[in-house]
Protein backbone atom coordinates (compact mmCIF):
# COMPACT_ATOMS: atom_id res chain seq x y z
CA UNK A 1 0.00 0.00 0.00
CA UNK A 2 2.78 2.50 0.03
CA UNK A 3 4.64 3.75 -2.82
CA UNK A 4 7.49 2.16 -4.58
CA UNK A 5 10.10 4.68 -5.54
CA UNK A 6 12.34 4.00 -8.13
CA UNK A 7 15.62 6.84 -8.46
CA UNK A 8 17.66 6.68 -12.09
CA UNK A 9 20.47 8.43 -12.05
CA UNK A 10 22.83 8.98 -14.91
CA UNK A 11 24.04 11.44 -17.79
CA UNK A 12 22.20 14.93 -17.17
CA UNK A 13 19.74 15.14 -19.54
CA UNK A 14 19.72 11.81 -21.08
CA UNK A 15 16.33 9.62 -21.66
CA UNK A 16 15.97 6.84 -20.09
CA UNK A 17 13.72 3.85 -21.22
CA UNK A 18 12.37 1.64 -18.58
CA UNK A 19 9.43 -0.67 -18.37
CA UNK A 20 8.02 -1.59 -14.39
CA UNK A 21 5.37 -4.25 -16.28
CA UNK A 22 2.99 -2.09 -18.13
CA UNK A 23 5.29 -1.41 -21.20
CA UNK A 24 8.40 0.63 -21.95
CA UNK A 25 7.94 4.35 -20.45
CA UNK A 26 10.39 6.98 -20.54
CA UNK A 27 12.30 9.20 -18.32
CA UNK A 28 14.65 12.34 -18.73
CA UNK A 29 17.63 12.69 -16.11
CA UNK A 30 16.58 16.41 -15.46
CA UNK A 31 19.77 17.36 -12.88
CA UNK A 32 21.35 13.92 -13.76
CA UNK A 33 17.82 11.93 -11.80
CA UNK A 34 14.60 11.27 -12.38
CA UNK A 35 12.76 9.38 -9.45
CA UNK A 36 9.87 7.06 -10.53
CA UNK A 37 7.10 6.53 -8.48
CA UNK A 38 4.65 3.08 -8.48
CA UNK A 39 1.97 4.18 -5.87
CA UNK A 40 -0.02 2.29 -3.45
CA UNK A 41 2.16 -0.70 -4.35
CA UNK A 42 0.82 -4.10 -2.92
CA UNK A 43 3.04 -6.36 -4.69
CA UNK A 44 6.91 -6.27 -5.69
CA UNK A 45 7.34 -4.12 -8.44
CA UNK A 46 10.61 -4.52 -10.78
CA UNK A 47 11.68 -2.12 -13.14
CA UNK A 48 13.79 -2.93 -16.22
CA UNK A 49 15.90 -0.38 -17.82
CA UNK A 50 16.76 -1.06 -21.63
CA UNK A 51 18.10 2.10 -23.04
CA UNK A 52 19.36 5.43 -22.14
CA UNK A 53 20.04 8.25 -25.20
CA UNK A 54 21.67 11.58 -24.26
CA UNK A 55 20.45 12.46 -28.06
CA UNK A 56 23.69 11.83 -29.30
CA UNK A 57 24.81 8.05 -27.80
CA UNK A 58 22.60 5.68 -26.46
CA UNK A 59 23.39 2.82 -24.81
CA UNK A 60 21.36 -0.75 -24.41
CA UNK A 61 20.90 -1.61 -20.85
CA UNK A 62 20.19 -4.68 -19.04
CA UNK A 63 19.27 -3.07 -15.71
CA UNK A 64 16.95 -4.32 -13.72
CA UNK A 65 15.90 -3.13 -9.67
CA UNK A 66 13.17 -4.78 -7.75
CA UNK A 67 11.37 -2.95 -5.02
CA UNK A 68 9.80 -5.61 -2.65
CA UNK A 69 6.55 -5.00 -1.14
CA UNK A 70 5.61 -6.77 2.27
CA UNK A 71 1.48 -7.51 2.92
CA UNK A 72 0.19 -5.05 5.50
CA UNK A 73 -0.94 -7.40 8.75
CA UNK A 74 -4.52 -8.27 8.27
CA UNK A 75 -7.32 -9.03 11.59
CA UNK A 76 -10.89 -9.75 11.42
CA UNK A 77 -13.39 -9.97 14.38
CA UNK A 78 -16.41 -12.17 14.87
CA UNK A 79 -18.57 -13.48 17.95
CA UNK A 80 -20.46 -15.73 19.78
CA UNK A 81 -24.02 -13.20 20.31
CA UNK A 82 -26.78 -13.15 20.47
CA UNK A 83 -26.01 -14.64 24.25
CA UNK A 84 -28.44 -14.53 27.19
CA UNK A 85 -27.11 -12.46 30.44
CA UNK A 86 -24.98 -13.49 32.26
CA UNK A 87 -23.04 -15.45 29.52
CA UNK A 88 -19.63 -15.23 28.67
CA UNK A 89 -19.27 -12.98 25.47
CA UNK A 90 -16.57 -14.39 23.49
CA UNK A 91 -14.59 -12.40 20.74
CA UNK A 92 -12.72 -14.43 18.48
CA UNK A 93 -9.30 -12.41 16.51
CA UNK A 94 -8.25 -13.57 13.88
CA UNK A 95 -5.64 -12.15 11.36
CA UNK A 96 -1.91 -12.11 10.76
CA UNK A 97 0.21 -14.81 12.74
CA UNK A 98 2.17 -13.29 15.75
CA UNK A 99 0.67 -9.75 14.97
CA UNK A 100 -0.25 -7.48 17.30
CA UNK A 101 -3.73 -6.21 17.26
CA UNK A 102 -5.28 -2.83 19.77
CA UNK A 103 -8.37 -3.36 20.45
CA UNK A 104 -11.21 -1.56 23.32
CA UNK A 105 -14.00 -3.26 24.93
CA UNK A 106 -15.20 0.19 26.63
CA UNK A 107 -12.47 0.18 29.56
CA UNK A 108 -9.77 1.63 27.13
CA UNK A 109 -6.87 0.11 24.27
CA UNK A 110 -5.57 -3.16 25.31
CA UNK A 111 -3.67 -5.83 23.01
CA UNK A 112 -3.25 -8.79 21.96
CA UNK A 113 -0.82 -10.98 20.04
CA UNK A 114 -2.71 -13.52 17.06
CA UNK A 115 -0.62 -16.35 18.34
CA UNK A 116 -1.46 -19.21 15.50
CA UNK A 117 -3.11 -16.19 14.03
CA UNK A 118 -6.13 -16.43 16.81
CA UNK A 119 -6.97 -14.79 20.20
CA UNK A 120 -10.38 -15.51 21.84
CA UNK A 121 -11.31 -12.43 24.52
CA UNK A 122 -13.74 -12.69 26.96
CA UNK A 123 -15.89 -10.53 28.97
CA UNK A 124 -17.25 -13.22 31.58
CA UNK A 125 -20.89 -13.68 33.00
CA UNK A 126 -21.84 -10.17 30.15
CA UNK A 127 -25.25 -8.69 31.22
CA UNK A 128 -25.22 -6.12 29.10
CA UNK A 129 -24.09 -5.92 25.65
CA UNK A 130 -20.37 -5.93 24.64
CA UNK A 131 -19.08 -4.29 21.89
CA UNK A 132 -15.24 -4.48 20.27
CA UNK A 133 -13.75 -1.92 18.86
CA UNK A 134 -10.22 -3.06 16.64
CA UNK A 135 -8.34 0.12 15.69
CA UNK A 136 -4.65 -1.65 14.80
CA UNK A 137 -2.53 -4.45 13.73
CA UNK A 138 1.08 -4.15 13.76
CA UNK A 139 3.13 -7.64 12.76
CA UNK A 140 5.96 -5.90 13.11
CA UNK A 141 6.89 -4.92 9.95
CA UNK A 142 3.90 -3.42 9.06
CA UNK A 143 0.72 -2.06 10.36
CA UNK A 144 -2.17 -0.92 9.63
CA UNK A 145 -5.02 1.21 10.98
CA UNK A 146 -8.50 -0.21 11.36
CA UNK A 147 -11.46 0.36 12.18
CA UNK A 148 -13.45 -2.81 13.04
CA UNK A 149 -16.29 -3.16 15.19
CA UNK A 150 -18.22 -6.16 16.75
CA UNK A 151 -21.15 -6.37 19.55
CA UNK A 152 -22.28 -9.70 20.91
CA UNK A 153 -26.12 -8.69 22.03
CA UNK A 154 -26.72 -9.99 25.04
CA UNK A 155 -30.49 -10.93 25.59
CA UNK A 156 -32.15 -10.65 29.20
CA UNK A 157 -32.61 -13.54 31.12
CA UNK A 158 -36.55 -14.70 31.27
CA UNK A 159 -38.39 -14.13 34.17
CA UNK A 160 -41.00 -16.20 36.47
CA UNK A 161 -42.85 -15.57 39.42
CA UNK A 162 -45.97 -17.72 41.07
CA UNK A 163 -48.36 -16.56 43.37
CA UNK A 164 -51.61 -18.68 44.24
CA UNK A 165 -55.64 -18.25 45.35
CA UNK A 166 -55.02 -20.41 48.63
CA UNK A 167 -56.19 -21.03 51.27
CA UNK A 168 -58.94 -22.72 49.68
CA UNK A 169 -61.77 -24.68 50.49
CA UNK A 170 -61.86 -29.02 49.54
CA UNK A 171 -63.50 -28.95 46.22
CA UNK A 172 -62.48 -25.69 45.06
CA UNK A 173 -59.92 -24.83 42.47
CA UNK A 174 -56.06 -24.22 42.92
CA UNK A 175 -55.60 -21.67 41.12
CA UNK A 176 -51.29 -20.77 40.38
CA UNK A 177 -51.27 -17.66 38.77
CA UNK A 178 -47.64 -17.76 36.65
CA UNK A 179 -46.34 -14.59 35.34
CA UNK A 180 -42.85 -13.39 33.35
CA UNK A 181 -41.87 -12.91 30.19
CA UNK A 182 -44.17 -12.68 27.57
CA UNK A 183 -44.36 -15.37 25.61
CA UNK A 184 -41.73 -17.88 27.74
CA UNK A 185 -42.13 -21.30 28.22
CA UNK A 186 -42.55 -22.49 32.02
CA UNK A 187 -41.87 -25.96 33.38
CA UNK A 188 -43.68 -26.72 36.43
CA UNK A 189 -44.26 -30.33 38.43
CA UNK A 190 -47.82 -30.41 40.44
CA UNK A 191 -46.51 -33.94 41.54
CA UNK A 192 -47.63 -35.60 38.16
CA UNK A 193 -44.43 -34.77 36.80
CA UNK A 194 -42.95 -32.03 34.69
CA UNK A 195 -45.56 -29.84 32.43
CA UNK A 196 -45.00 -26.77 30.60
CA UNK A 197 -46.64 -23.87 30.04
CA UNK A 198 -47.07 -20.63 27.93
CA UNK A 199 -46.97 -16.98 29.59
CA UNK A 200 -49.54 -15.92 26.62
CA UNK A 201 -49.69 -12.13 27.58
CA UNK A 202 -47.33 -12.83 30.17
CA UNK A 203 -49.36 -14.82 32.64
CA UNK A 204 -50.53 -18.22 32.75
CA UNK A 205 -53.18 -19.68 35.23
CA UNK A 206 -52.89 -22.88 36.40
CA UNK A 207 -55.87 -24.88 37.51
CA UNK A 208 -56.10 -28.17 39.71
CA UNK A 209 -59.88 -28.65 39.46
CA UNK A 210 -61.84 -30.22 42.56
CA UNK A 211 -58.94 -29.92 44.74
CA UNK A 212 -59.03 -31.84 47.88
CA UNK A 213 -55.68 -31.78 49.46
CA UNK A 214 -52.96 -29.05 49.07
CA UNK A 215 -51.45 -28.17 45.70
CA UNK A 216 -47.72 -27.22 45.50
CA UNK A 217 -46.34 -26.14 42.30
CA UNK A 218 -42.25 -26.33 41.79
CA UNK A 219 -40.96 -24.07 38.85
CA UNK A 220 -37.55 -25.56 37.49
CA UNK A 221 -37.00 -23.92 34.11
CA UNK A 222 -38.26 -20.24 31.93
CA UNK A 223 -37.50 -20.63 28.38
CA UNK A 224 -38.36 -17.69 26.09
CA UNK A 225 -37.00 -18.93 23.01
CA UNK A 226 -34.06 -17.22 23.66
CA UNK A 227 -32.95 -17.43 26.89
CA UNK A 228 -33.78 -20.28 29.56
CA UNK A 229 -33.15 -19.79 33.28
CA UNK A 230 -33.37 -22.57 35.74
CA UNK A 231 -35.54 -21.85 38.95
CA UNK A 232 -36.34 -23.15 42.16
CA UNK A 233 -39.65 -21.45 42.91
CA UNK A 234 -42.35 -23.25 45.22
CA UNK A 235 -46.16 -22.60 45.73
CA UNK A 236 -48.75 -24.17 48.05
CA UNK A 237 -52.22 -23.59 47.99
CA UNK A 238 -54.09 -24.98 51.37
CA UNK A 239 -56.84 -26.95 51.23
CA UNK A 240 -59.20 -26.82 54.12
CA UNK A 241 -61.41 -29.86 54.53
CA UNK A 242 -65.06 -29.24 54.47
CA UNK A 243 -67.24 -29.39 57.45
CA UNK A 244 -69.48 -32.62 57.30
CA UNK A 245 -73.22 -32.23 56.72
CA UNK A 246 -75.52 -35.14 56.31
CA UNK A 247 -78.98 -34.06 55.52
CA UNK A 248 -80.58 -37.55 56.07
CA UNK A 249 -82.32 -40.12 53.85
CA UNK A 250 -84.68 -39.24 51.21
CA UNK A 251 -88.42 -39.84 52.65
CA UNK A 252 -92.02 -40.07 51.19
CA UNK A 253 -95.32 -38.83 53.23
CA UNK A 254 -98.81 -38.21 52.07
CA UNK A 255 -100.56 -34.87 51.74
CA UNK A 256 -101.20 -33.14 54.91
CA UNK A 257 -98.31 -35.42 57.16
CA UNK A 258 -95.77 -33.30 59.01
CA UNK A 259 -92.03 -34.29 58.33
CA UNK A 260 -89.01 -33.09 60.35
CA UNK A 261 -85.67 -32.34 58.86
CA UNK A 262 -82.91 -32.35 61.09
CA UNK A 263 -79.04 -32.36 59.85
CA UNK A 264 -76.56 -34.74 61.19
CA UNK A 265 -73.91 -31.73 62.13
CA UNK A 266 -70.31 -33.26 63.43
CA UNK A 267 -68.24 -30.67 62.59
CA UNK A 268 -70.50 -28.11 64.91
CA UNK A 269 -70.72 -26.20 61.82
CA UNK A 270 -73.61 -23.30 61.01
CA UNK A 271 -75.94 -24.83 59.45
CA UNK A 272 -78.95 -22.79 57.26
CA UNK A 273 -81.57 -25.13 55.20
CA UNK A 274 -83.10 -23.46 51.72
CA UNK A 275 -86.81 -22.99 51.40
CA UNK A 276 -87.46 -21.62 54.90
CA UNK A 277 -86.70 -25.02 56.62
CA UNK A 278 -85.84 -24.79 60.18
CA UNK A 279 -83.70 -28.00 61.68
CA UNK A 280 -85.64 -29.73 63.77
CA UNK A 281 -89.09 -28.22 63.61
CA UNK A 282 -91.81 -29.61 62.11
CA UNK A 283 -93.45 -28.43 58.64
CA UNK A 284 -95.98 -29.80 56.12
CA UNK A 285 -94.78 -29.47 52.82
CA UNK A 286 -97.35 -28.98 50.03
CA UNK A 287 -95.33 -30.87 46.67
CA UNK A 288 -92.36 -32.63 46.39
CA UNK A 289 -89.22 -30.97 47.05
CA UNK A 290 -85.39 -31.44 47.20
CA UNK A 291 -84.35 -29.35 51.14
CA UNK A 292 -80.21 -28.41 50.96
CA UNK A 293 -78.93 -27.88 54.20
CA UNK A 294 -75.36 -25.80 54.30
CA UNK A 295 -72.86 -26.31 56.55
CA UNK A 296 -70.44 -23.04 56.92
CA UNK A 297 -67.34 -23.66 59.19
CA UNK A 298 -64.77 -20.74 60.78
CA UNK A 299 -62.91 -21.56 57.39
CA UNK A 300 -65.46 -20.43 55.71
CA UNK A 301 -65.75 -23.57 54.00
CA UNK A 302 -69.47 -25.06 52.90
CA UNK A 303 -70.84 -28.19 52.39
CA UNK A 304 -73.72 -29.06 51.21
CA UNK A 305 -76.55 -32.36 51.13
CA UNK A 306 -79.82 -32.58 50.06
CA UNK A 307 -82.78 -34.88 51.13
CA UNK A 308 -85.69 -35.15 49.05
CA UNK A 309 -89.52 -35.04 50.68
CA UNK A 310 -91.55 -36.56 48.08
CA UNK A 311 -95.21 -35.73 48.95
CA UNK A 312 -97.60 -38.49 47.66
CA UNK A 313 -101.13 -36.93 46.70
CA UNK A 314 -104.10 -38.58 49.03
CA UNK A 315 -106.10 -40.66 47.17
CA UNK A 316 -109.07 -38.75 45.25
CA UNK A 317 -112.01 -41.14 46.56
CA UNK A 318 -114.99 -41.59 43.82
CA UNK A 319 -116.78 -44.68 43.55
CA UNK A 320 -120.50 -44.58 42.01
CA UNK A 321 -123.56 -47.46 42.72
CA UNK A 322 -125.24 -49.03 39.66
CA UNK A 323 -128.43 -48.40 41.58
CA UNK A 324 -128.91 -45.86 44.10
CA UNK A 325 -132.79 -46.24 45.02
CA UNK A 326 -135.13 -49.33 44.87
CA UNK A 327 -136.77 -51.67 46.37
CA UNK A 328 -136.17 -54.07 49.32
CA UNK A 329 -134.12 -56.20 49.09
CA UNK A 330 -132.29 -53.88 46.97
CA UNK A 331 -128.63 -55.34 45.68
CA UNK A 332 -126.19 -52.23 45.00
CA UNK A 333 -122.79 -53.16 43.59
CA UNK A 334 -120.65 -50.27 44.16
CA UNK A 335 -117.79 -49.70 42.03
CA UNK A 336 -114.15 -47.71 43.16
CA UNK A 337 -113.63 -44.94 40.59
CA UNK A 338 -110.18 -44.08 42.88
CA UNK A 339 -107.87 -42.76 41.06
CA UNK A 340 -104.30 -44.97 41.17
CA UNK A 341 -103.84 -48.21 42.56
CA UNK A 342 -106.11 -48.78 45.74
CA UNK A 343 -104.48 -51.58 48.11
CA UNK A 344 -107.17 -51.64 51.07
CA UNK A 345 -110.88 -50.28 50.57
CA UNK A 346 -112.78 -50.26 53.50
CA UNK A 347 -116.65 -50.30 52.87
CA UNK A 348 -119.17 -48.62 55.34
CA UNK A 349 -122.81 -49.49 53.71
CA UNK A 350 -124.81 -47.41 56.25
CA UNK A 351 -126.66 -49.82 57.21
CA UNK A 352 -124.48 -51.64 59.74
CA UNK A 353 -122.70 -53.56 57.56
CA UNK A 354 -119.14 -53.63 56.29
CA UNK A 355 -117.09 -54.59 53.55
CA UNK A 356 -113.64 -54.87 52.16
CA UNK A 357 -112.59 -54.88 48.27
CA UNK A 358 -111.06 -52.60 45.53
CA UNK A 359 -113.29 -53.52 42.58
CA UNK A 360 -116.64 -53.83 43.09
CA UNK A 361 -118.13 -54.77 45.81
CA UNK A 362 -121.93 -56.14 46.33
CA UNK A 363 -124.25 -55.54 49.22
CA UNK A 364 -127.66 -56.34 49.98
CA UNK A 365 -129.94 -53.62 51.73
CA UNK A 366 -132.46 -55.93 53.47
CA UNK A 367 -134.56 -52.93 55.07
CA UNK A 368 -136.40 -49.71 53.88
CA UNK A 369 -134.44 -46.35 54.69
CA UNK A 370 -131.74 -44.25 53.36
CA UNK A 371 -128.36 -45.01 53.80
CA UNK A 372 -125.03 -43.16 53.83
CA UNK A 373 -122.13 -44.77 52.11
CA UNK A 374 -118.81 -44.30 53.05
CA UNK A 375 -115.61 -45.72 51.11
CA UNK A 376 -112.08 -45.58 52.66
CA UNK A 377 -108.83 -46.11 50.56
CA UNK A 378 -105.63 -46.72 51.27
CA UNK A 379 -103.22 -46.46 47.76
CA UNK A 380 -99.93 -48.42 47.52
CA UNK A 381 -97.81 -45.37 49.34
CA UNK A 382 -99.90 -45.37 52.40
CA UNK A 383 -101.83 -42.54 51.76
CA UNK A 384 -105.58 -42.87 53.30
CA UNK A 385 -108.44 -40.81 52.11
CA UNK A 386 -112.49 -41.34 52.04
CA UNK A 387 -115.59 -40.19 50.62
CA UNK A 388 -118.76 -40.45 52.26
CA UNK A 389 -122.00 -39.60 50.19
CA UNK A 390 -125.25 -38.72 52.44
CA UNK A 391 -128.17 -40.09 51.97
CA UNK A 392 -127.08 -42.16 48.73
CA UNK A 393 -128.70 -45.04 48.68
CA UNK A 394 -132.44 -44.99 49.18
CA UNK A 395 -134.05 -48.39 49.75
CA UNK A 396 -138.46 -48.22 49.53
CA UNK A 397 -140.76 -50.93 50.95
CA UNK A 398 -141.53 -53.63 49.06
CA UNK A 399 -144.87 -55.22 48.24
CA UNK A 400 -145.57 -58.82 48.80
CA UNK A 401 -148.23 -60.00 46.90
CA UNK A 402 -150.51 -62.90 48.23
CA UNK A 403 -153.69 -64.09 47.65
CA UNK A 404 -156.33 -67.20 48.91
CA UNK A 405 -159.08 -68.40 47.01
CA UNK A 406 -162.27 -70.39 48.19
CA UNK A 407 -161.44 -73.03 46.07
CA UNK A 408 -158.37 -73.95 44.38
CA UNK A 409 -159.71 -76.65 42.19
CA UNK A 410 -163.17 -76.61 41.14
CA UNK A 411 -165.16 -78.04 38.24
CA UNK A 412 -166.95 -77.67 35.26
CA UNK A 413 -169.76 -77.76 37.00
CA UNK A 414 -169.18 -74.73 39.73
CA UNK A 415 -166.45 -72.32 38.05
CA UNK A 416 -166.83 -69.34 40.13
CA UNK A 417 -164.23 -68.64 42.43
CA UNK A 418 -163.81 -65.51 45.25
CA UNK A 419 -160.39 -64.64 45.55
CA UNK A 420 -159.14 -62.81 49.24
CA UNK A 421 -156.34 -60.91 48.63
CA UNK A 422 -153.81 -60.96 51.80
CA UNK A 423 -150.71 -58.72 49.42
CA UNK A 424 -149.27 -56.69 52.42
CA UNK A 425 -147.72 -52.80 51.69
CA UNK A 426 -149.21 -52.08 48.40
CA UNK A 427 -150.74 -49.62 46.93
CA UNK A 428 -153.04 -51.10 44.13
CA UNK A 429 -153.59 -53.96 42.47
CA UNK A 430 -153.95 -56.09 39.12
CA UNK A 431 -155.62 -59.60 38.46
CA UNK A 432 -154.74 -61.54 35.38
CA UNK A 433 -157.10 -64.89 35.95
CA UNK A 434 -155.31 -66.31 32.58
CA UNK A 435 -158.28 -66.95 30.98
CA UNK A 436 -158.09 -64.38 28.09
CA UNK A 437 -160.86 -61.99 30.47
CA UNK A 438 -159.66 -58.63 30.70
CA UNK A 439 -157.71 -57.19 34.09
CA UNK A 440 -159.51 -56.59 37.15
CA UNK A 441 -158.29 -54.37 39.39
CA UNK A 442 -160.24 -55.33 42.63
CA UNK A 443 -159.08 -55.74 45.81
CA UNK A 444 -161.01 -58.96 46.80
CA UNK A 445 -162.58 -60.08 42.99
CA UNK A 446 -165.13 -62.72 42.01
CA UNK A 447 -164.65 -64.39 38.99
CA UNK A 448 -165.99 -67.08 36.88
CA UNK A 449 -164.12 -69.32 34.68
CA UNK A 450 -165.28 -71.07 31.32
CA UNK A 451 -166.97 -74.25 31.99
CA UNK A 452 -166.80 -75.63 28.38
CA UNK A 453 -163.97 -76.97 28.85
CA UNK A 454 -161.50 -78.34 31.96
CA UNK A 455 -158.34 -76.16 32.24
CA UNK A 456 -155.71 -74.74 34.94
CA UNK A 457 -155.60 -70.84 34.78
CA UNK A 458 -152.81 -68.92 36.19
CA UNK A 459 -153.98 -66.77 38.37
CA UNK A 460 -151.44 -63.81 38.46
CA UNK A 461 -151.83 -60.95 41.52
CA UNK A 462 -149.61 -57.87 40.63
CA UNK A 463 -149.46 -55.34 43.65
CA UNK A 464 -148.12 -52.32 43.34
CA UNK A 465 -146.44 -49.54 45.21
CA UNK A 466 -146.05 -45.35 44.27
CA UNK A 467 -141.84 -46.18 44.12
CA UNK A 468 -142.61 -49.76 41.64
CA UNK A 469 -141.80 -51.93 44.64
CA UNK A 470 -144.11 -54.47 43.05
CA UNK A 471 -144.82 -58.14 43.50
CA UNK A 472 -146.50 -60.57 41.33
CA UNK A 473 -147.55 -64.30 42.69
CA UNK A 474 -149.41 -66.84 40.62
CA UNK A 475 -151.61 -69.46 41.65
CA UNK A 476 -153.48 -72.10 39.29
CA UNK A 477 -156.92 -72.62 39.46
CA UNK A 478 -157.85 -75.67 38.03
CA UNK A 479 -161.43 -76.33 36.58
CA UNK A 480 -162.02 -79.88 36.77
CA UNK A 481 -163.69 -82.36 34.44
CA UNK A 482 -166.34 -84.49 35.81
CA UNK A 483 -166.34 -87.84 34.99
CA UNK A 484 -170.04 -88.61 33.56
CA UNK A 485 -171.01 -91.48 32.06
CA UNK A 486 -173.90 -94.08 31.32
CA UNK A 487 -174.05 -97.90 30.53
CA UNK A 488 -177.31 -99.08 29.10
CA UNK A 489 -178.43 -102.24 30.85
CA UNK A 490 -180.20 -103.49 27.21
CA UNK A 491 -180.06 -103.56 23.82
CA UNK A 492 -181.75 -104.48 20.72
CA UNK A 493 -179.87 -105.59 17.66
CA UNK A 494 -182.85 -106.08 15.61
CA UNK A 495 -182.54 -104.37 12.51
CA UNK A 496 -184.87 -101.83 13.09
CA UNK A 497 -182.29 -99.04 12.96
CA UNK A 498 -183.21 -98.50 16.98
CA UNK A 499 -180.55 -99.54 20.12
CA UNK A 500 -179.13 -101.43 17.29
CA UNK A 501 -175.72 -101.24 19.35
CA UNK A 502 -174.48 -101.38 22.89
CA UNK A 503 -171.91 -98.25 23.30
CA UNK A 504 -171.34 -96.59 26.46
CA UNK A 505 -172.43 -93.04 26.54
CA UNK A 506 -169.50 -90.93 28.21
CA UNK A 507 -170.32 -87.10 28.28
CA UNK A 508 -167.04 -85.73 30.16
CA UNK A 509 -164.23 -87.04 32.19
CA UNK A 510 -162.84 -89.99 30.10
CA UNK A 511 -159.85 -90.06 28.08
CA UNK A 512 -161.26 -91.35 24.58
CA UNK A 513 -157.29 -92.28 24.07
CA UNK A 514 -157.07 -94.77 27.31
CA UNK A 515 -160.55 -96.26 26.40
CA UNK A 516 -160.82 -100.52 26.67
CA UNK A 517 -164.15 -101.97 26.58
CA UNK A 518 -165.15 -105.84 26.80
CA UNK A 519 -167.64 -108.25 26.27
CA UNK A 520 -168.15 -111.57 27.85
CA UNK A 521 -170.45 -114.27 27.49
CA UNK A 522 -171.48 -116.39 30.41
CA UNK A 523 -168.51 -118.98 29.91
CA UNK A 524 -166.24 -116.08 30.10
CA UNK A 525 -165.31 -115.33 26.27
CA UNK A 526 -164.55 -112.75 25.04
CA UNK A 527 -167.23 -112.27 22.31
CA UNK A 528 -166.14 -108.29 21.80
CA UNK A 529 -163.82 -105.85 22.69
CA UNK A 530 -163.37 -102.07 21.06
CA UNK A 531 -160.57 -99.39 21.75
CA UNK A 532 -162.67 -96.94 20.19
CA UNK A 533 -165.78 -95.13 22.91
CA UNK A 534 -167.69 -94.44 19.83
CA UNK A 535 -167.72 -98.11 18.38
CA UNK A 536 -170.03 -100.32 20.19
CA UNK A 537 -170.99 -104.12 19.99
CA UNK A 538 -173.35 -104.90 17.62
CA UNK A 539 -174.22 -108.14 18.92
CA UNK A 540 -172.43 -110.44 16.84
CA UNK A 541 -170.08 -113.21 17.66
CA UNK A 542 -167.52 -114.16 14.93
CA UNK A 543 -170.02 -112.81 12.27
CA UNK A 544 -173.23 -114.54 13.39
CA UNK A 545 -175.90 -113.21 15.79
CA UNK A 546 -175.14 -113.95 19.50
CA UNK A 547 -178.04 -115.78 21.09
CA UNK A 548 -180.13 -113.64 23.40
CA UNK A 549 -179.21 -113.19 26.89
CA UNK A 550 -177.27 -111.33 29.37
CA UNK A 551 -173.84 -110.42 29.29
CA UNK A 552 -170.94 -108.88 30.96
CA UNK A 553 -169.17 -105.93 29.99
CA UNK A 554 -166.02 -104.55 31.27
CA UNK A 555 -164.52 -101.13 30.93
CA UNK A 556 -161.16 -99.75 31.44
CA UNK A 557 -160.44 -95.77 30.88
CA UNK A 558 -158.39 -93.18 32.52
CA UNK A 559 -160.11 -90.02 33.97
CA UNK A 560 -158.87 -86.81 32.01
CA UNK A 561 -159.02 -84.84 35.76
CA UNK A 562 -155.99 -87.16 37.14
CA UNK A 563 -153.96 -89.89 35.92
CA UNK A 564 -156.51 -92.32 37.59
CA UNK A 565 -158.08 -95.05 35.46
CA UNK A 566 -161.10 -96.78 36.27
CA UNK A 567 -162.16 -100.28 35.95
CA UNK A 568 -166.06 -100.91 35.77
CA UNK A 569 -168.39 -103.77 34.87
CA UNK A 570 -171.75 -104.47 34.33
CA UNK A 571 -173.79 -106.65 32.50
CA UNK A 572 -176.02 -105.46 29.37
CA UNK A 573 -179.50 -107.79 28.27
CA UNK A 574 -179.33 -108.37 24.40
CA UNK A 575 -183.12 -109.41 23.29
CA UNK A 576 -184.60 -109.38 19.67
Amino acid sequence: GEDATFTITGTVGATVTYDIGAGNVTTVLTSGTSVITVAGATANQTMNISLVDDGTCSDVLALTSTVVVNPLPIASVVNNGPICSGDDALFTITGTVGATVTYDIGAGNVTTVLAGGTSIITVAGATANQTMNISLVDDGTCSDVLALTSSVVVNPLPIASVVNNGPICSGDDALFTITGTVGATVTYNLGVGNVTTVLTGGTSIISVSGATSNQTMNITLVDDGTCSDVLALTSTVLVNPLPSIYAGVDAAICEGDNVTLTANNPSNANIVWNNGVIDNTPFSPIVTNTYTVTATDANGCSNTDDVTITVNPNPIVLFSGNVLSGCEPLEVVFANLTVGNSVNCSWDYGDGFTGTGCNTVSHIYASNGSYDVTLSVVDDNGCTSSLTYTDYITVHEQAIANFEADEFENDLLDSEVSFTNTSTSADSYSWDFGDGSPSNFDTNPDHIFPSDEPASYAVTLIAYTAFGCNDTITKVISIEDVLIFYVPNTFTPDNDELNQRFIPVFTSGYDPYDYHLTIFNRWGEVVFESYDSSFGWDGTYHGKIAQDGTYTWKIDFKETMTDKRHSKTGHVNVIR
